[in-house]
């Protein structure tokens, strides 16, 4: 990830923020944090954020949606995808 959205990181490098640090956790807040942060709240915008995925998914084919939607949580949970099911034929 680029680490050029508006997290922690780059605000303190651009001197918008007092420190570089993630308001939920206290780890320095990056694009990758943002997306794996488990502190406080994170978990219920994430359920929220991904609500709003599923419904954009289900616009597309169901074995793709399958496996975008196993990418982001794979990803969100920091461990690699469980290719089962993302290969499975319908």
């Amino acid at each position: 990830m680029a680490n050029i959205g508006p997290v922690g990181k780059v605000m303190f490098r651009q001197k918008e923020r007092e420190d570089p640090q993630c308001s939920k956790c206290q780890d320095e807040e990056t694009n990758m944090h943002v997306a794996q942060c488990r502190g406080a709240d994170s978990d219920d915008v994430f359920k929220t954020t991904m609500e709003g995925v599923d419904e954009w998914l289900k616009q597309s084919p169901k074995q793709m949606a399958i496996a975008i939607r196993e990418l982001i949580l794979a990803f969100r949970e920091a461990r690699e995808p469980i290719w089962t099911k993302l290969m499975t034929k319908e």
